[in-house]
């Protein structure tokens, strides 16, 4: 697999849309969000995803994304929504307009993740970010009880 040296990844970040998959991780009505890091979105909570590599399958993404940022594996769920995802362009930000497809995973107990570089702190709530309830199409929504 040939990779796009990070130059030209950059520049193609400008001008076309990177797909993404998230997972909302929940527990008995609970929610695990990640507090980022990185632009976009640096210093809010979110929840767990990235991009999908080419010739990647969804359930092979899940594994490298979770156990990158949370440090475990969950498993794929199921499907609850696509998203449109139209950043604010600031700097430092990668990719800011993110199409993504939404996964629910439901564990059996809330964990304490072992968060990677790119989250610095982690929350189990009953909220959801503002923009993922307004940027998504949901076939089945989530329960929750406000936003954050």
């Amino acid at each position: 697999m040939s990779f796009i040296p990070d130059d030209q990844y950059n520049e193609i970040l400008k001008c076309m849309p990177i797909f993404c998959v998230d997972w909302l991780i929940s527990c008995k009505g609970q929610y695990l969000l990640l507090e980022r890091t990185q632009q976009p979105l640096m210093g809010n909570y979110w929840i767990v995803g990235g991009r999908l590599k080419m010739d990647e399958t969804i359930a092979v993404a899940a594994y490298r994304l979770q156990t990158r940022e949370v440090g475990r594996y969950c498993g794929v769920g199921n499907m609850i929504g696509f998203s449109n995802y139209m950043f604010d362009k600031v700097e430092g930000a990668r990719a800011t307009h993110t199409p993504a497809v939404s996964y629910q995973v439901e564990v059996d107990h809330m964990f304490m993740p072992e968060l990677d570089s790119t989250e610095s702190n982690y929350m189990w709530t009953t909220k959801l970010p503002v923009q993922y309830l307004t940027q998504t199409t949901f076939t089945q929504a989530p329960k929750f009880d406000g936003l954050i």
